[in-house]
């Protein structure tokens, strides 16, 4: 069929060749308002808008998040 060749890429290979994706880099245009956002959307953007130090930081106030859109959805 087809011959590929799969490359395993380790955690860093981005930072290390220059690209700006750490998520402090890209968390401003993954907040950013846009027309298409609903309540539900724009509450979250609302409430990622704080200026995190570490990945960990946000992934905990994606926890905790998801807890209030659970609280949401039984209104």
């Amino acid at each position: 069929m087809y011959d590929m060749t799969l490359f395993f890429i380790g955690n860093g290979f981005d930072l290390n060749i220059g690209l700006k994706t750490q998520f402090k880099d890209v968390l401003h245009s993954y907040i950013a308002k846009t027309t298409e956002d609903d309540e539900v959307i724009d509450f979250f953007k609302n409430s990622m808008n704080e200026d995190f130090e570490i990945w960990a930081d946000f992934e905990e106030k994606m926890g905790l998040y998801s807890d209030e859109i659970q609280k949401r959805k039984v209104k």
